[in-house]
């Protein structure tokens, strides 16, 4: 698979950035990063608090925090080369028989109003995606920011910030957590996307690749920290380092907060999209001429076509070794 992309730095409420994607050369042949800069006086990223400065790759993640986004990325493997029925079992659907499948189909967009959620302005600077949206949650004053290629096959993910979080901020100064039941029930990252990949796109089974760019959620970064240690790689510009979702590493890093999403995005869309699977994922810093900058580690996330699996009863010693042990563990 060859990829090519340029992220390009643009202002709007505060400093974000864009890309596009080519497909017809490699990446190594053309890529011209500028800054992708944190404005530390934001909250927006996912389900954590914004830390007061930058990637520190000596702060690691802790032994139990490895085992755990290790488990979730590899039973998240699991599901994604399992069937639907398999993958709902994993999840623990309640349904007859149990399936991965997403309640939420279409484009969304009634669906969207009715939870509330509005676009709320277009950004001021050339953009090359299809489509660039800031959608946010009235009530919780949740947002997603998030770019779409379809031509490219890609998803370009920003500032995140989830109702969940939203809610615990502005309803209990981050003093507890929000009652899920007074949450909007369509709030999941993974969901709103795909609403958003329906429209007008002419082949929606061609997802490619999901950008996340600019991560500060410190949990992520604590294992891009660790993952980057035991390889003896530093955080470094493109082609920066790719990890393999086959190894303990990839599965740390498609568990992560921050790759969790787009494991769903996948597992709970077998019937729209086929069989697809995260092969690897690619951690790099967006490069800058500015010593005082704060860049943040960014993530690619491969997506390829996945082998059909076998059929309900007959998957059996097929599937990953450690599947057994895995499946005990619910993902959330």
């Amino acid at each position: 698979m060859q990829l090519s992309f340029s992220i390009i730095a643009a202002a709007i409420v505060r400093t974000v950035a864009s890309g596009l994607i080519y497909t017809q050369s490699s990446i190594d042949d053309a890529v011209d990063h500028t800054p992708i800069v944190r404005d530390l006086n934001s909250n927006a990223i996912l389900n954590s608090p914004r830390p007061a400065q930058g990637f520190d790759d000596d702060d690691q993640a802790s032994a139990i925090d490895w085992a755990t986004y290790t488990n979730k990325g590899g039973a998240f493997m699991c599901g994604l080369l399992a069937t639907d029925q398999s993958a709902g079992q994993l999840l623990r659907d309640a349904r007859t028989p149990p399936s991965a499948a997403s309640l939420w189909r279409g484009d969304l967009k009634q669906e969207l109003s009715t939870w509330y959620w509005h676009v709320n302005g277009r950004p001021t600077y050339n953009c090359k995606l299809d489509d660039y949206w800031y959608i946010a949650s009235v009530a919780t004053e949740a947002y997603y920011e998030f770019g779409i290629n379809t031509k490219g096959g890609a998803i370009f993910n920003f500032y995140l910030e989830s109702p969940k979080f939203a809610a615990s901020s502005l309803w209990y100064n981050s003093r507890k957590d929000a009652d899920p039941g007074d949450l909007p029930q369509l709030r999941a990252l993974s969901d709103i996307l795909w609403g958003y990949w329906n429209r007008d796109n002419p082949n929606i089974k061609n997802i490619r690749y999901f950008f996340m760019i600019g991560i500060a959620n410190p949990t992520t970064n604590q294992l891009i920290a660790s993952i980057l240690h035991n390889a003896g790689r530093e955080l470094s510009e493109w082609p920066g380092a790719s990890f393999a979702t086959a190894t303990d590493e990839g599965h740390a890093l498609l568990g992560s907060p921050n790759g969790a999403a787009f494991a769903y995005f996948l597992m709970q869309h077998k019937a729209e999209l086929g069989y697809k699977i995260i092969t690897k994922v690619t951690v790099f810093q967006p490069d800058t001429d500015d010593p005082v900058d704060i860049v943040d580690p960014s993530l690619v996330f491969h997506v390829e076509e996945a082998p059909e699996p076998p059929a309900e009863g007959a998957v059996g010693t097929t599937r990953d070794s450690g599947a057994k042990h895995i499946m005990d563990q619910q993902i959330g």
